[in-house]
C-alpha cells in the first residue's frame, strides 16, 4: 500500500479528496527502523503525526500510579498523533519498534503551512469531537506559554435570566401604570422613551455581569474569575494537581436546569474553591479529574523514564534511547520565563521616574533573587499629602518673613520665624515617618519564599512572616471598588497548606502580581520534584552499581582464610 492510500485510510484525512491527498503526502517524511527504536516517548511534547507502512510497535503507558503496562500495538496502516498536529502537548504513551519498520512522519509546522496554503483543507479533515471541541476553546492572555484551555463555561443562562425577567415584569407593570395615568389625564407619555432606555441599559447591564464571569480548567491550573464592571474584580487559581477532591452540589431547580455548585478542596487551611451554577457541572468535574490525572502520569512517567536511562548508563544495559528517535521531541518542561514587566504611564511613570533618581522607594522592584512589592503609590501619596502640604506652608511663611516681612507681623517677627522653623521640621518628620512607614512594609516573593514585612520605622516594631514556596495552594487577587479599578491596585491572596493565608494589600496590577507568585510557585516546585527525583536516580543507580559488582557464583566469592 502506497503512501497515498495509507494517509486515505486514516480517520483524519479519509475524506480528503486525491489532490489534497497528495499535497499532504508531498510534505510526509519516510522512516525505515530497525528494531528496538524509540519512535515516540512518553512526556515528550508530541509534535508529529505517524503512518505506518510495514512493520509492528508495541505502544506503553506509565498510568498516574507509576505502572508501566502495553497498551496498544501498531500494525501496518494505524497511525498516532492526530492531537499533535493541532495542540503541543506531552505524549500520553511510548512507541517501540518490535520489528523492522517502515513509518512516514507529518510534523505540525508542515502541517500548518499546507493549512494556510490549502484552506479549503480544513473543511474535508475527520478531527476528533473532543479535539474539536479544545481547538474552539478560546484563548486568553494569562495563559502561559505551554499552557493551553481544556474547559470554560461562565454560570448557567438561570443566573442573567432571573434578574431580568424580575426587571422586565417590573418594567411592564411600571409602563402600563405611567401610560394609563397619562391617557387619563389626556397626556402624551413622553417619558417611555427614557424609561425604556434605562430599561434596556439594565438589562445590558445583567447580561455584561454574567458575561464577564468564568470558570476556566488548563492543562496546569483551575481558574475562578469574577468581574462587576468598574466595581469589582477576583480571580483564585489553584494549581491542577494540588485538587484532592471535587463536590457536586445540586437542588430540586439545579436538577431541572442542568446545574449545580462545584465544591474544589485542595490542602488550603482557608477551605474550598467554590464555583457556584454552572451548567452541566459533571464536565468541569471531569476535566479536573482527567487534567489531574494526566498531570500525575506525565510526572510518574518522566520520573520513571529518568531512572531507566540512569540505570541504563550506569549498567551498561541496552536499551532504547530518545536520541534514536526518527524525529526528534523535546521533554516537557514549565516555561522559566523572566520576571514580568508592565507599562507605567502618567503620574505612575513620573514615580517610576523619582524611584529610578533614588528620591523615593519603587512599588516594585525586580532582582535575580526575586520580585519586591509595596503598597500603590496612591497610598504613598495620601499618607504624605498632608504633612508635605504644611511642610511648603511653614517653609514658604519662613520664606516670606525672611525675605519681606508684613508689617503686621514686625512685633512677632522673631517669634513667627520660629514657630515656621519648627513647623517646617515637624512637618518633614511627620512626612518622612509616614513615607518610610509606607516604604517598609515589603511584600516579597523570591525563588523558594514568600515574604510579608510590616514595619514601623525607627526599628519601634517588625512582624516578619514567611513559608516555602512549595507550601502554596491557591493565589487570588481581589479588587473590590471603583478606585482600586480606576488606579488599578488590589489585594493579592496567598492560600498555603501551613501557615495560612497572606495578604498582599493594596499592590498595583494585582493580576500581574498573582501571575508572577504563580509563576515562581510554579517553578520552585518542577525544580524541587527534579532535584528530589536526581538524588533519588542517584542513589538507585548506586545501588545497583554495587549489585553489578557483586559475585554472581560460588566461584566467584573472596576465599576466608581462617585465623
Amino acid at each position: 500500500m502506497n503512501l497515498e492510500a495509507l494517509l486515505h485510510k486514516t480517520r483524519l484525512f479519509r475524506r480528503c479528496n486525491q489532490q489534497q491527498i497528495r499535497a499532504i503526502a508531498s510534505v510526509c517524511v519516510e522512516h525505515d527502523l530497525e528494531p528496538g527504536t524509540l519512535i515516540s516517548r512518553q512526556t515528550y511534547l508530541g509534535s508529529t503525526f505517524f503512518v505506518v507502512q510495514a512493520g509492528e510497535a508495541l505502544v506503553r503507558r506509565i498510568n498516574e500510579n507509576g505502572e508501566d503496562r502495553p497498551v496498544g500495538v501498531l500494525r501496518p496502516g494505524d497511525s498516532y498523533g492526530v492531537t499533535s498536529l493541532f495542540v503541543g502537548e506531552p505524549r500520553d504513551a511510548s512507541v517501540l519498534a518490535t520489528s523492522p519498520m517502515r513509518i512516514w512522519s507529518l510534523r505540525r509546522d508542515d502541517f500548518e503551512e499546507l493549512l494556510r496554503e490549502y484552506p479549503e483543507l480544513w473543511r474535508t479533515l475527520t478531527i476528533p469531537p473532543e479535539l474539536v471541541a479544545r481547538l474552539r476553546t478560546p484563548t486568553a492572555d494569562w495563559l502561559e506559554a505551554d499552557e493551553s484551555l481544556v474547559f470554560i463555561s461562565r454560570r448557567h443562562w438561570i443566573v442573567p435570566a432571573k434578574p431580568m425577567l424580575v426587571t422586565s415584569l417590573a418594567f411592564i407593570l411600571l409602563m402600563v401604570v405611567l401610560v394609563t395615568t397619562a391617557c387619563a389625564a389626556g397626556e402624551f407619555p413622553a417619558f417611555t422613551v427614557p424609561v425604556t432606555a434605562l430599561y434596556l441599559l439594565v438589562l445590558i447591564w445583567f447580561w455584561l455581569d454574567w458575561r464577564n464571569d468564568y470558570f476556566a480548567v488548563t492543562t496546569r491550573r483551575i481558574v475562578h474569575h469574577e468581574h462587576v464592571l468598574f466595581l469589582f474584580e477576583a480571580r483564585e487559581e489553584a494549581p491542577i494537581d494540588r485538587v484532592q477532591n471535587v463536590h457536586l452540589i445540586r437542588g430540586f431547580f439545579a436538577n431541572l436546569f442542568n446545574y449545580g455548585d462545584v465544591e474544589i478542596e485542595t490542602a488550603a487551611s482557608a477551605g474550598m474553591m467554590l464555583i457556584t451554577r454552572i451548567p452541566a457541572p459533571e464536565a468541569m468535574r471531569d476535566a479536573i479529574f482527567a487534567q489531574s490525572s494526566r498531570w500525575q502520569a506525565v510526572n510518574r512517567a518522566a520520573h520513571r523514564l529518568q531512572i531507566q536511562d540512569e540505570l541504563a548508563a550506569k549498567l551498561g544495559a541496552s536499551l532504547a534511547s530518545p536520541d534514536s528517535m526518527p524525529v526528534p521531541e523535546v521533554p516537557f518542561a514549565l516555561s522559566d520565563q523572566n520576571a514580568l514587566q508592565f507599562r507605567r504611564r502618567g503620574l505612575a511613570h513620573l514615580l517610576d521616574k523619582l524611584a529610578s533618581w533614588g528620591l523615593i522607594p519603587r512599588t516594585r522592584a525586580v532582582s535575580r533573587d526575586g520580585v519586591i512589592w509595596r503598597k500603590h503609590w496612591i497610598f504613598m501619596l495620601s499618607s504624605t499629602i498632608v504633612p508635605f502640604l504644611l511642610a511648603g506652608f511653614f517653609g514658604a511663611a519662613f520664606l516670606v518673613l525672611t525675605i519681606n516681612t508684613p508689617a503686621w507681623a514686625l512685633v512677632l517677627e522673631v517669634y513667627l520665624r520660629i514657630l515656621a522653623v519648627v513647623g517646617f521640621v515637624a512637618a518633614y518628620l511627620w512626612f518622612f515617618w509616614r513615607l518610610n512607614d509606607w516604604a517598609n512594609d515589603l511584600y516579597i516573593v523570591t525563588n523558594d519564599r514568600i515574604i510579608d514585612i510590616e514595619r514601623h520605622p525607627l526599628f519601634l516594631a517588625e512582624s516578619r512572616r514567611e513559608a516555602s514556596l512549595g507550601v502554596i495552594q491557591n493565589v487570588a487577587f481581589r479588587q473590590g471598588n471603583l478606585a482600586s479599578k480606576v488606579f488599578n491596585y488590589g489585594d493579592v491572596l496567598v492560600q498555603t497548606a501551613g501557615p495560612g493565608t497572606f495578604t498582599f494589600t493594596r499592590v498595583a496590577n494585582p493580576r500581574e502580581v498573582q501571575r508572577e507568585v504563580f509563576r515562581r510557585m510554579e517553578l520552585f516546585r518542577r525544580l524541587t520534584k527534579e532535584r528530589e527525583a536526581r538524588e533519588l536516580r542517584g542513589e538507585l543507580s548506586d545501588w545497583f552499581g554495587v549489585y553489578s559488582q557483586m559475585p554472581t557464583s560460588q566461584s566467584d566469592r573472596p576465599i576466608r582464610i581462617a585465623d
